[in-house]
C-alpha cells in the first residue's frame, strides 16, 4: 500500500509467475500473488493477521481484544519481536527461542535484525523524517502489510459502513416527520 505504481511494477517484475493460459514462466505483473517462501520452517502468513481473534486495525473500541485475547497484527508484531537469541536441536531441526510463541522454540529463524530496511523519502517529504529501521518498527510495518493484504479494502467498508449508518438514521427522522405530518389531519379529527 502507499507505494508509486511504477515501484509495485519493479517489485512484481524481479519474479516469475507461470502463466494461467499458457502454461510458461513470464515476469510477474502487480496484479498476480506474490510468491510463497520456500524457506525451511518458514509459515505461510498471507492470512495469520485475519485468522486469530481480537482487535484488528486502526478502528474498534478494544473490547473484542479483551474478550477474545490478542489479535493478527499484534500477534505476529509479538512473534517478530519475541526472539530471545537461544536455539537448540531436536530431532535434527533446529528450534529457535521465541517467548511468544507456545513452548518457547519456534522452527522459524529470526527474520528481522532491525538494520536490513532502509527507509526513504520519496516526493515532497513536508518535514517528515523516516523511522529508524529498528527491529519493533519493521515488526510494525510487516504486520501492517500482512494486515492490508488480508484485508486490502478493510478501510474504505468500515468508512463506508459508518457513512450508511448515518445516511439510514437521517432517512428514518425524515420518514418519521413525513409519516407524522400525512396522517396528523386524519388523527386530528378523532
Amino acid at each position: 500500500p502507499e507505494f508509486p505504481e511504477e515501484q509495485v511494477r519493479a517489485i512484481a517484475e524481479q519474479y516469475e509467475c507461470e502463466d494461467r493460459n499458457t502454461g510458461e514462466m513470464r515476469t510477474c505483473r502487480p496484479s498476480d500473488k506474490f510468491p510463497a517462501n520456500d524457506l525451511l520452517g518458514a509459515p505461510d502468513m498471507s492470512l495469520l493477521a485475519k485468522a486469530r481473534a481480537g482487535f484488528f486495525g486502526p478502528h474498534g473500541s478494544g473490547i473484542n481484544q479483551l474478550l477474545q485475547g490478542i489479535g493478527g497484527p499484534e500477534y505476529i508484531y509479538s512473534l517478530l519481536v519475541g526472539y530471545t537469541g537461544e536455539d537448540k536441536e531436536q530431532a535434527g531441526t533446529i528450534l529457535y527461542g521465541n517467548s511468544v510463541y507456545p513452548g518457547g522454540y519456534i522452527n522459524m529463524s529470526q527474520p528481522l535484525w532491525g538494520d536490513d530496511v532502509e527507509y526513504l523519502v520519496y516526493g515532497d517529504a513536508n518535514g517528515y523524517t523516516p523511522p529508524e529501521a529498528t527491529i519493533e518498527q519493521e515488526a510494525k510495518d510487516v504486520a501492517a502489510f500482512l494486515m492490508w493484504a488480508a484485508e486490502p479494502k478493510l478501510v474504505e467498508r468500515k468508512e463506508a459502513g459508518i457513512r450508511n449508518f448515518l445516511m439510514l438514521t437521517i432517512l428514518a427522522v425524515l420518514l418519521y416527520y413525513t409519516n407524522k405530518q400525512i396522517w396528523a389531519s386524519v388523527k386530528g379529527k378523532e
